[in-house]
């Protein structure tokens, strides 16, 4: 029976030490992967998108709307599904840090860097 007081036998406490060994890089980053909230993922993902759009949108103002970001395109970029893509870019809108083409264009919405952003500013903002 163990007790919280009582130590380990030392041929299990030998078997501790070599554990962490014994796990690859990947497997640790599976495991830290699994434990990051997901508040903290989405964070990482907005913050991805915002900057792959940003790099992407140098006119100020913006140019007409066939000539802004697809979603397709920084999906691509930012390797994510166009869905997952869409959903992040509008809650980026409501963020006001972008702004999203009035109608579709060639079946797509279009996206630019909100007119008030001249500098990169954190997603929680």
């Amino acid at each position: 029976m163990r007790n919280g007081n009582l130590p380990l036998q030392p041929q299990a406490s030998d078997l501790l030490l070599h554990t962490e060994d014994a796990i690859s890089w990947p497997e640790k980053k599976r495991m830290i992967s699994a434990t990051t909230s997901r508040e903290r993922k989405r964070f990482i993902l907005l913050e991805e998108l915002y900057y792959a759009l940003h790099r992407r949108c140098h006119q100020q103002p913006p140019p007409e709307f066939n000539e802004w970001v697809s979603t397709r395109v920084l999906a691509e970029d930012c390797d994510m599904g166009i869905y997952q893509t869409r959903s992040l870019l509008l809650k980026l809108v409501d963020q006001k840090r972008v702004i999203v083409a009035p109608t579709p264009i060639s079946n797509s919405l279009r996206w630019y860097i909100a007119h008030n952003e001249t500098a990169p500013s954190p997603a929680g903002e």
